[in-house]
């Protein structure tokens, strides 16, 4: 097939990890032709000049070389040329369910809305759009076990603000020199990152399905949660004390923390089941074949 995807991007950057580049590449894999239209404006040092409708026009006019077109999650964007949008088209809603009203009027103008949220989901039908649970997944060439990484943290995190921030800093009050946080500039240097740790501490500001558990297990970490809604179908995802752990408050993740540093092999045993769970059915290919699917429908 022929595949067009619209998405923001830094065109400038290393072509190792966007997400654009992510799908590009997979559908590629699978013998798929693609071209990537980029709807950030960015000038010669790479630096972000906001959004532009100039690559979206240049796809309208040359959209019926395509069989399909996919457009990435793109924040608050909205244009009226999305209107002359004239074949097969899918957005996918990544940003859910933050931004689901925005999302909901740019839904309106494709045929198909892919979510990560379940919830977000049967919202979207609910408003008579056929919409799909198109959950998390991680690019296992970037987010992998790295042997030559030494794990020198018994827990680690990424703060996302508050109250992200807020249990970070009671984690580095608490467990001190055992415990680091940071928020890493690059998919690779947070890779990097989450190989240091033997727990990576996920916690969901919004209580929506993120990437981090998966990207978190895809390092063959075990991955600690903030116990979420069962509407988000994380349940379904990453089984209870088998997958990952999960917790329900501040103190209760630091006292799993401190539970699992004194049973290192519960780590590795969930942590090994948590990886499984990721590569076998949370990869960018699994999530490409379904899309396939979904145009296969249209």
């Amino acid at each position: 097939m022929r595949v067009a995807i619209i998405a923001g991007f830094n065109d400038l950057d290393y072509k190792g990890w966007t997400r654009a580049f992510a799908f590009a590449d997979q559908f590629e894999f699978l013998g798929h032709q693609v071209q990537t239209f980029n709807l950030y404006k960015i000038d010669e040092c790479g630096n972000y000049l906001g959004y532009t409708d100039d690559q979206l026009r240049d796809f309208i006019t040359q959209q019926k070389d395509f069989d399909f077109v996919l457009l990435l999650d793109c924040i608050n964007f909205i244009s009226p040329l999305f209107a002359y949008i004239d074949i097969p088209s899918i957005i996918e809603t990544a940003n859910d369910p933050v931004a689901f009203m925005q999302n909901i009027n740019k839904a309106q103008y494709f045929d198909v809305v892919i979510s990560p949220d379940k919830r977000c989901v049967e919202n979207y039908r609910n408003n008579g759009l056929d919409a799909h649970w198109f959950k998390p997944w991680v690019d296992p060439n970037i987010h992998l076990p790295l042997q030559d990484c030494i794990t020198d943290k018994l827990a680690v995190g990424i703060p996302e603000g508050w109250p992200g921030e807020g249990v970070h800093h009671f984690m580095n009050t608490k467990l001190r020199e055992l415990w680091e946080n940071k928020k890493p500039t690059t998919r690779y240097d947070l890779n990097k990152f989450l190989n240091r740790g033997k727990i990576i501490f996920c916690h969901s500001k919004h209580g929506g399905l993120i990437n981090l558990p998966f990207e978190a297990a895809a390092c063959s970490r075990l991955v600690l949660m903030n116990r979420l809604h069962a509407d988000t179908g994380i349940y379904d995802l990453f089984k209870e004390n088998v997958d990952a752990v999960y917790y329900t408050s501040w103190k209760d993740a630091l006292n799993k923390i401190r539970y699992y540093e004194n049973n290192p092999n519960e780590i590795k045993i969930i942590a090994e089941s948590g990886w499984r769970k990721v590569i076998n059915h949370h990869t960018i290919g699994h999530r490409v074949s379904e899309i396939i699917e979904i145009v296969q429908g249209i």
